[in-house]
C-alpha cells in the first residue's frame, strides 16, 4: 500500500483487513484509526476506514428498521416496549447518521489526494451523500438540497467521467448502483422537509417524473442481465436482489403522485397512482425474497407493510369521497330563445309569401339519457373497455312561425377502449368508437335521417390536464324532402377528419382566494359535493377536414373548418364561455342557381358567447355514486348569444344572394341534471 511506510503499519492495515472480512467492522475502524493517528496520508487505510464505517452504518440500518417494525406492533405491546422500541429506532439511526458522517469525511480525502480520481471512491461518496440527505429530523435538514446536489453531481461525474481524466463509464453491478442512487437522489430532490419532523412535502413534479423514467429503465430484468457480468457469483440471486430496489422506490414515488392528485383533487389519477404503487410493492418484496429469505433483512417488507396501509386507508378515503356519478345522467332542459332569422334568408331575398316574416320567438325543450358503464366492475379482466348508452329528444317551437318547428329523435352507442396507461405526467390514451342514429322532423314532418359512425383517440398529457384527440366521422344522410330536381338531392356520405387540443390551463379558484373574491358564493361552495368542480381556465382549439358526397350536383363540396375557444370561470361560481369557429366550404360543381354558373364559395363564421351557473339542490349520497340510484340534482341556469355570418358568391338571376345570410339567436334556459 501507499502509505504503508513502515513495518507497523503494514502489520496494523493487515489486521484490519482481516477484521472486515470477519465483519468485525467496529474493531476495523478503531485499528485503522490509530493507523492514521501515526500516517495520516495512508489513502489505502483511510478508504478501507470508510467502508468499515459504511458496514456499520447499513448495520445500524437494519436495527433501526427492525425497531420500527416493533414499535408498529402496537397491540402485541404496551406502550413503555412501544416507547422502547421508538427510542431505540431514533438511537440507531443517529448512529448511521454518525457513521456516514465519517465515512464522508475519509471519501472526501481519498478523493482530494488522488490525481486519477478513483471512480470507486466517486460512486460511494455520491451514495453516502444520498444516505446522509436523509436524516432522521431536527435541523439536519437545511443540509437537504446541498448535499443531494453534491450527491448527483458526484453520481454524474461517475457515470459520465470528464474529458481527459483517463476514466471510462463504469459497467456492471457499479453501473447498477450509480443509475439507481442518482434516481434516488432525482427522487429526493422533488421533496421538500415539511414542519413535521421526519416528513417531506412534494416540491417538483418534474423531478419526481425524471426520477420514475430512470428507476422504470432499472426495473427491466432484460437490461439488468446485460449490465451484470456474465461471471458474477450468484448472479440470478443478485439481479433478483437489485431488482427489488426499483420497485420499492417506483411503488414510493407512485404513492407521493397519488398523494400529489388527490391534493389536486383529482379523485381517480389518484386511486390510479394508488394501485400501481401497491403493484410495484408487490414486486418488490417479490424480488426481496430468496428462497424465502429476505435479502434486505427484512427493511423491503417492513417499509412495504407501512406503505401498504397507508395507500389502503387513502384507497378507502377516495372511496367514500363524493364525485361526479358516472352510471346513469338524465338531463333535462328547456328555455325561451330569439331567433333573428328563422328561414336562414340571404341578403335582399323576401320572405315566401305563405310565411311572411323570418324573426320569431321559440320555446324549446329536451330530454338527455346517458348510460356509462366500466366493464371492469363485471369482470376485472375487462377493466379496459367501457360502454356507453344514450337517448335524446329535443324540440322546438316557434310562436308564429310554425313551418319551421323542430324535433330530433335519437339515440348513440359507444365503446371505449384504454390502449396505454398512465406513465408518469403523460397518458392514458383511449380509443373509442360510436355509432348515432337521429330522425329530425320540420313543420311536423319528416325531414332528414342520419346514421353517424365516429372513431376517435384520445391521449391526456400534463396530469391529464391536457387532451389532444384525433378522430374521424362517417355520416349517411337521407333527406326525406320532395325535389323537383334531382340535381338538388343532397341525400349521400359525409366524411370528417378533425384534431383538437384543450388544456386545463390555470386553476382560478386559487386567484380569486388571493385577491378576496369569492370563488362560489349564493349557495355555496359545490366542492362538497363534488371533486370535479374545479375553476378551470380552459382554452381549446381543433381543425377538421371533410368532404360531402351527394347524389345530387348541387351539393357536393370540401370543407376546412378551424375552431377555437375557451371557458373562463369568474367569481360567484359562475363561467363564461366563448366559441368561435370558421369554416371555408368548396363546392365541386358549378352551381344551377348562379346566374353565371360560378362555382360556389362560402365562408361560414360563427361566434357564440355563453354564462352559465351551477347550483346543487341535493348533493345525493357519496354511496350512491357508482350505482344505478340517482339521488343527485343540480340545476343549471345560462345564458346564450349566437351569431351566424354566411358570405356566399352565388347570386341569382334577380340578383339576389340567397345563400348568405346572417343570424343572431338570443336564449335563457334552465336545466335540471339527475344523477
Amino acid at each position: 500500500p501507499a502509505g504503508a511506510a513502515t513495518l507497523e503499519s503494514a502489520t496494523l492495515l493487515a489486521r484490519a483487513a482481516a477484521q472486515y472480512n470477519n465483519r468485525e467492522f467496529d474493531e476495523c475502524a478503531k485499528t485503522l484509526t490509530d493507523l492514521l493517528a501515526a500516517e495520516p496520508q495512508d489513502l489505502a487505510a483511510r478508504f478501507l476506514r470508510a467502508l468499515a464505517y459504511g458496514q456499520l452504518a447499513c448495520d445500524a440500518e437494519v436495527r433501526r428498521a427492525g425497531s420500527l417494525a416493533a414499535a408498529e406492533e402496537v397491540e402485541a405491546k404496551s406502550k413503555d416496549q412501544v416507547d422502547a422500541a421508538k427510542a431505540e429506532a431514533l438511537a440507531a439511526g443517529e448512529q448511521a447518521f454518525a457513521a456516514y458522517e465519517k465515512m464522508h469525511a475519509d471519501l472526501e480525502v481519498v478523493l482530494q489526494h488522488l490525481d486519477s480520481h478513483t471512480s470507486i471512491a466517486r460512486l460511494l461518496d455520491g451514495v453516502v451523500l444520498t444516505k446522509l440527505a436523509s436524516p432522521p429530523g431536527g435541523d439536519r435538514a437545511v443540509a437537504w438540497a446541498r448535499r443531494l446536489h453534491e450527491a448527483r453531481r458526484m453520481l454524474e461525474a461517475y457515470l459520465r467521467p470528464p474529458p481527459g481524466s483517463g476514466l471510462t463509464s463504469p459497467t456492471g453491478l457499479n453501473r447498477v448502483r450509480a443509475e439507481f442512487f442518482l434516481a434516488v437522489v432525482q427522487y429526493r430532490l422533488a421533496l421538500a422537509p415539511s414542519e413535521e419532523e421526519g416528513k417531506y412535502d412534494l416540491a417538483d413534479r418534474g423531478a419526481l417524473d425524471r426520477s420514475y423514467t430512470r428507476m422504470l429503465s432499472l426495473s427491466e430484468p432484460k437490461r439488468l442481465q446485460t449490465l451484470l457480468p456474465a461471471d458474477l457469483p450468484h448472479r440470478d440471486r443478485e439481479v433478483q436482489q437489485w431488482l427489488s430496489y426499483p420497485d420499492l422506490y417506483l411503488g414510493l414515488i407512485r404513492t407521493r403522485q397519488g398523494s400529489d392528485e388527490a391534493q389536486r383533487q383529482n379523485a381517480a389519477g389518484a386511486a390510479e397512482f394508488w394501485q400501481d404503487a401497491l403493484s410495484r410493492f408487490d414486486q418488490a418484496v417479490k424480488h426481496d425474497t430468496y428462497q424465502g429469505v429476505s435479502q434486505s433483512e427484512g427493511m423491503i417488507p417492513e417499509i412495504v407493510e407501512r406503505q401498504r396501509d397507508q395507500i389502503d386507508k387513502a384507497l378507502d378515503t377516495v372511496a367514500r369521497q363524493p364525485r361526479e356519478p358516472r352510471d346513469l345522467q338524465i338531463l333535462w332542459r328547456s328555455g325561451f330563445e330569439y331567433d333573428t332569422n328563422v328561414l336562414l334568408l340571404g341578403h335582399q331575398t323576401p320572405s315566401p309569401p305563405y310565411i311572411g316574416r323570418h324573426r320569431d320567438v321559440a320555446f324549446g325543450t329536451a330530454l338527455y339519457l346517458d348510460y356509462h358503464l366500466d366493464l371492469g366492475r363485471v369482470d376485472p379482466s375487462l377493466d379496459k373497455w367501457a360502454v356507453g348508452l344514450a337517448g335524446r329528444s329535443a324540440a322546438n317551437w316557434h310562436g308564429d312561425i310554425s313551418e319551421y318547428n323542430e324535433q330530433d329523435y335519437g339515440g348513440s352507442a359507444a365503446i371505449q377502449y384504454r390502449m396505454l396507461d398512465r406513465q408518469g405526467a403523460d397518458g392514458p390514451l383511449y380509443f373509442a368508437v360510436q355509432y348515432d342514429y337521429d330522425y329530425f322532423m320540420l313543420g311536423n314532418n319528416g325531414f332528414l335521417r342520419t346514421n353517424t359512425v365516429t372513431g376517435r383517440f384520445m391521449y391526456y398529457t400534463l396530469n391529464e390536464r391536457g387532451l389532444t384527440s384525433v378522430g374521424f366521422r362517417y355520416e349517411d344522410r337521407n333527406y326525406l324532402e320532395k325535389l323537383r330536381d334531382k340535381r338538388f338531392d343532397r341525400d349521400g356520405n359525409y366524411f370528417a377528419f378533425n384534431v383538437g387540443q384543450s388544456l386545463h390551463l390555470v386553476d382560478m379558484s386559487d386567484l380569486y382566494e388571493k385577491l378576496n373574491i369569492p370563488v362560489w358564493g349564493l349557495t355555496g361552495d359545490p366542492t362538497t359535493d363534488a371533486v370535479e368542480y374545479k375553476r378551470w381556465l380552459r382554452p381549446f382549439i381543433g381543425f377538421e377536414y371533410g368532404w360531402d358526397s351527394t347524389k345530387g350536383w348541387e351539393f357536393d363540396q370540401r370543407r376546412y373548418l378551424l375552431l377555437a375557444g375557451v371557458d373562463v370561470p369568474l367569481p360567484a361560481g359562475l363561467m363564461l364561455n366563448f366559441y368561435a369557429d370558421w369554416e371555408w366550404q368548396d363546392y365541386l360543381n358549378h352551381s344551377l342557381v348562379d346566374f353565371h354558373r360560378r362555382g360556389r364559395r362560402d365562408l361560414v363564421q360563427r361566434y357564440a358567447v355563453g354564462l352559465e351557473r351551477r347550483f346543487v339542490l341535493a348533493p345525493g349520497k357519496p354511496t350512491s355514486r357508482d350505482r344505478f340510484t340517482p339521488d343527485r340534482l343540480v340545476m343549471i341556469v345560462r345564458g346564450d348569444m349566437r351569431f351566424t355570418d354566411d358570405d356566399s358568391n352565388v347570386k341569382d338571376r334577380l340578383g339576389e344572394y340567397i345563400f348568405s345570410y346572417d343570424r343572431a339567436i338570443y336564449g335563457l334556459s334552465v336545466a335540471f341534471l339527475f344523477n
